[in-house]
């Protein structure tokens, strides 16, 4: 969750115990965790469980989930984005490009077009709360 509101970030997984849900939860200011409470406080009972303060990097310390970050993807997006990193389109100049793929892989360049952008719009969007804490402790 990223809330407009706060830049408080939360992170996989979701536990599910007794007919609760425990999140976990990550803030470098403690007024945009109050401001989290504040904005969901509508949707019930909260309860702060336990709160620690970190002496170190967030960038070192914070785990990625492989099942948060590619749990979204099609068999044919991963497909599609493997063909495409192992096939050179991300080589810098382009080794490839996605007419050429598409033709390996006996797709038609617009349907392996398809899969390639959803897949990496979804690989974007997974990322992007680790992009924000990592920018964050990069200006510490």
């Amino acid at each position: 969750m990223q809330s407009n509101e706060t830049n408080v970030s939360r992170f996989p997984p979701t536990i599910y115990k007794a007919g609760w849900e425990y999140y976990t939860f990550l803030s470098f200011d403690p007024t945009d965790f109050k401001n989290l409470f504040a904005t969901l406080e509508h949707l019930g009972r909260l309860e702060v469980t336990s709160k620690k303060t970190y002496k170190g990097t967030a960038q070192e310390s914070i785990a990625v989930s492989l099942h948060g970050l590619f749990s979204e993807l099609t068999p044919k997006q991963m497909d599609a984005y493997l063909s495409a990193l192992e096939g050179g389109y991300y080589a810098v100049p382009r080794k490839t490009t996605i007419g050429e793929i598409a033709k390996a892989r006996r797709f038609a360049r617009t349907t392996y077009d398809e899969h390639l952008r959803k897949a990496e719009s979804k690989v974007a969007v997974a990322i992007a709360p680790y992009l924000r804490i990592y920018e964050a402790g990069s200006y510490a």
